[in-house]
């Protein structure tokens, strides 16, 4: 969503518009792109509110993710790089992500083969999305000068191919898992679940280092970002949860 919507908006970053707005030198290098919507924002409701809503009963856990929201949207106000409509928009975006997903799974779950079906269209979209992201990067290189314009359209292709590339992992990861694994998640937070997310997450940076070195040896830039963030969102919803299942047995 946050892709299709800053390649179709193409938004410049504030300070390109106003020439009041003075961000901050540290926070330029990453945002190269187009400014509507924020990516962080959304990205923040979707991850820390859905820990918020998962863990409602607990007032700690709750107004601690709420507090995580709240920082990033202010943050990408204060460094300067976006606006407040950015933020905001992309704060109720990732609301309707946030219950969308939650009632499409419920409805999933409600009848079986209703995954297969999701994950075909979801394919469909995806593939239609892929094109028009591709075609979009191709009308803009045409006009794109690098002495004038911020966003090079070839560094958005490869976001933008990692982007796809992580949103497949992630939901062939979920049918896999689902139909296969069955991993059970239960409420409530102790030590051997923390030090399970912990090296859960030790596991995931050493292969993302890894898998960023070899491929990119082999491969075109963009196909290396897609397969890089297939794998990393493949191993997130499917072999850890298959591992952490083996290593409960």
């Amino acid at each position: 969503v946050n892709v299709f919507l800053k390649m179709t908006a193409c938004i410049k970053r504030p300070w390109l518009i106003d020439s009041r707005v003075c961000p901050l030198e540290k926070a330029l290098p990453a945002a190269d792109g187009y400014s509507f919507p924020s990516g962080h924002t959304a990205g923040a409701m979707s991850c820390w509110g859905a820990a918020a809503y998962w863990w409602w009963n607990n007032k700690i856990v709750r107004y601690t993710m709420i507090t995580f929201v709240l920082l990033v949207a202010f943050s990408r106000n204060y460094v300067g790089v976006h606006t407040p409509q950015d933020v905001i928009v992309s704060m109720l975006i990732g609301i309707c992500l946030m219950f969308g997903i939650d009632r499409l799974l419920k409805w999933i779950d409600a009848k079986d083969g209703r995954d297969l079906i999701f994950y075909s269209v979801l394919l469909v979209m995806t593939a239609l999305l892929c094109i028009y992201l591709h075609l979009k990067c191709c009308m803009q290189l045409e006009t794109y000068d690098s002495l004038k314009d911020l966003v090079n359209p070839l560094e958005m292709k490869h976001g933008v191919y990692g982007k796809i590339g992580f949103l497949l992992g992630i939901f062939t990861g979920w049918l896999l898992e689902k139909r296969f694994v069955k991993f059970e998640i239960t409420k409530g937070i102790n030590t051997k679940k923390i030090i399970s997310l912990l090296s859960g997450i030790i596991v995931l940076y050493i292969l993302m280092m890894v898998l960023n070195k070899v491929f990119i040896l082999f491969m075109a830039k963009h196909i290396a970002a897609a397969i890089i963030a297939f794998l990393t969102a493949f191993y997130i919803t499917f072999l850890y949860p298959c591992l952490l299942k083996i290593l409960k047995n």
